[in-house]
């Protein structure tokens, strides 16, 4: 099963690098996870607000200079069982000899929540992970939050009334080595992540 695992894996960076370019020995390797609307309208469905989320876009922003795996999920996918996924891919692609310095996790919504509770299990410090539009005041408040490890970034946009900054929920960056937070001003809300804007492309890129 595990071979079976890492085989996909390998798979994946074929699959999905950046320009169909093949992998660079010490190149970062991005796993990028999309948002809730993307799983049921991946055949370009504009949001009613937000219009049509460019998951090409954003993978191939994201991918400038680095192989990435941007998986899609099924529809109404489990959060715990999607960062279950996550977390073999991650220990899969260790396995091959990516160093956990060299892999960047990107969510963006639900992808950042998935990554929130991958980071909860896998417990890596050299890991760095990026949140996009990721804490939910309504999903964070009904419960524990996730007590992520490793490197970790938020980015919000400032007129989002669904997400705001990471730093109201303080058992989020508790076991945490590094923590830094960035706010943008795009004025679309949530919806800022539908796009493969530079004013969150960037930083989630340089992190």
């Amino acid at each position: 099963m595990k071979k079976l695992l890492l085989l996909s894996t390998l798979a994946w960076i074929v699959a999905w690098s950046a320009g169909g370019s093949p992998a660079v020995a010490d190149q970062q390797t991005i796993v990028f996870l999309h948002n809730a609307w993307f799983e049921k309208n991946k055949n370009g469905e504009a949001h009613q607000r937000f219009g049509v989320y460019d998951f090409t876009g954003i993978r191939d922003a994201l991918g400038q200079e680095a192989q990435v795996i941007a998986p899609e999920r099924a529809p109404n996918a489990q959060p715990h069982a999607a960062a279950l996924e996550l977390v073999e891919l991650i220990e899969s692609l260790m396995e091959a000899g990516k160093e956990a310095s060299e892999i960047k996790v990107v969510g963006a919504s639900k992808g950042a929540f998935i990554a929130q509770l991958a980071s909860e299990q896998i417990g890596e410090p050299a890991l760095r992970w990026v949140l996009v539009g990721g804490c939910h005041a309504r999903r964070l408040g009904s419960g524990p939050s996730p007590k992520m490890s490793g490197q970790v970034l938020s980015i919000y946009d400032t007129s989002d009334q669904v997400a705001g900054p990471c730093n109201d929920y303080p058992a989020l960056t508790e076991e945490t080595v590094r923590f830094e937070e960035r706010s943008v001003e795009t004025g679309r809300g949530h919806g800022f992540q539908f796009a493969a804007d530079e004013a969150w492309i960037a930083p989630a890129r340089d992190w």
